[in-house]
């Protein structure tokens, strides 16, 4: 007996009986066809549970979520397989709730029912069924447990009480030693000759951004005191001439000696108002550079005349190139460093400060010059009765002589601040140099130009 042909209305029908759940055999009885015959057919187009079939009755395009019964989410398209990631979005599935597990796609022709100007008809068509079997993180009944639990027995922490600045807190309070040193603002650069470009704008930029990241950083603690050091070569020159303090040869310098000298000053005032904004005292110590030892100490006059009534501001204007403060047991002495070599300035911090330095716990000189992070502790009689001279690094790009040189100093710029408590060395904190466009450089060099 030959198999009979069926077109392909024929098919469509045994496909629509199948899905509505009617057996093989009852099927060739409405069609007049052997059971075997039907069931090549059915084996053909109608695809098995074992497949991936769709469930009875879905529609293309339709989303069926079955999560709540077995776990399982299945779609049929006809243009491509859905993913997992838009099958959990469609039926808006918490991935924090439910995990996929296996992601089962699968292809197939089948015929479908298509509207033309001409009526209906029925065409093969391509189907994608995707099926994504997902489990629950914990069980429903494991996080109402949970979640009953966390209301009644966890209670909110309750707040914490604000800290004041009193007399009985200051045994805890930090001294933060923080300033630019050899900032260089007047300096100028060359990229095609330099590898790098530096000028007044870009210098104010980066010192603005620095000062605004170090306050937030600094604002984590309780500062009391910040002592500043300024001077240190942070004008790079020292009069319209365009030299340093005592040479004779001519720097590469940017701009007239009186906009770098306003920039300087406008840089140095936005420090110290900042600095306001995390500590109730701020120690302004003028460190004279070989660079530009008398605009520094101009610099450093003019501030002095700006918070003359400003209590909370102190400016120590002696002409002596090295200063030294306490704090608690702490001792620490500043010098620019071109002049005395480490080991001597070890030596002569014991001399100058005596008295400082036979009831301190903890000694340090701080210095700069050489625009790179370094230091040295240098031992007394035993070695805690030493002193370390630690020398800070710099935010300033070099200039043509001293690429020459080889002397490019450390990869990365940046600024550092030290900070200690009533007994020693707490720890630093780093800004990187970043050139940032900041609009208050731009409003603060316009009105200077």
């Amino acid at each position: 007996m030959s198999t009979p042909k069926f077109s392909g209305s024929d098919i469509a029908k045994i496909v629509e009986m199948r899905k509505q759940g009617l057996g093989i055999r009852e099927i060739g009885r409405k069609l007049g066809a052997d059971h075997t015959t039907i069931m090549k057919y059915v084996r053909k187009y109608v695809p098995s549970q074992e497949a991936g079939e769709a469930p009875p009755g879905q529609k293309v395009g339709e989303v069926v979520d079955r999560t709540d019964i077995d776990g399982t989410v299945n779609l049929l398209k006809l243009d491509r397989p859905a993913t997992v990631e838009e099958l959990m979005r469609l039926c808006k599935l918490d991935p924090h709730v439910w995990i996929p597990q296996y992601f089962t796609p699968n292809a197939w022709q089948g015929w479908g029912k298509i509207r033309g100007p001409e009526g209906e008809r029925f065409e093969k068509v391509n189907l994608y069924q995707s099926k994504l079997t997902l489990k629950r993180v914990i069980t429903e009944e494991l996080e109402a447990a949970i979640l009953e639990f966390v209301r009644k027995n966890v209670k909110p922490l309750p707040k914490l009480p604000v800290a004041k600045k009193d007399a009985g807190a200051q045994k805890n309070e930090y001294m933060v030693a923080w300033g630019f040193w050899d900032a260089h603002i007047g300096s100028y650069a060359w990229n095609s000759e330099t590898n790098n470009d530096w000028d007044v704008d870009l210098a104010c930029r980066r010192i603005y951004n620095s000062i605004d990241d170090m306050v937030e950083e600094l604002d984590l603690y309780w500062v009391n005191r910040i002592v500043m050091p300024v001077g240190n070569d942070f004008m790079h020159f020292d009069s319209c001439r365009m030299t340093t303090a005592f040479g004779d040869h001519f720097l590469d310098t940017d701009t007239r000696y009186a906009r770098v000298y306003l920039a300087a000053l406008q840089c140095l005032c936005y420090h110290v108002e900042r600095a306001l904004e995390i500590a109730d005292q701020i120690d302004i110590l003028y460190i004279p550079g070989n660079h530009d030892l008398t605009s520094s100490f101009t610099l450093c006059a003019a501030l002095a005349e700006r918070y003359r009534n400003n209590p909370q501001v102190h400016v120590d204007l002696r002409a002596s190139p090295r200063k030294y403060v306490t704090h608690g047991g702490v001792i620490l002495g500043f010098d620019h460093g071109s002049e005395v070599k480490p080991n001597q300035l070890a030596l002569i911090f014991a001399q100058e400060a005596q008295k400082e330095w036979s009831a301190s716990t903890y000694r340090e000189v701080q210095v700069g010059d050489k625009h790179q992070r370094w230091e040295k502790e240098y031992e007394g009689v035993v070695p805690t009765n030493g002193v370390l001279i630690r020398r800070n690094p710099s935010l300033c790009n070099v200039d043509a002589w001293h690429h020459r040189k080889g002397l490019v100093g450390e990869p990365m710029k940046s600024v550092e601040a030290w900070r200690y408590d009533h007994i020693g060395y707490r720890g630093s904190h780093v800004t990187w140099a970043r050139d940032d466009a900041n609009p208050l450089v731009k409003d603060a060099l316009a009105s200077i130009k």
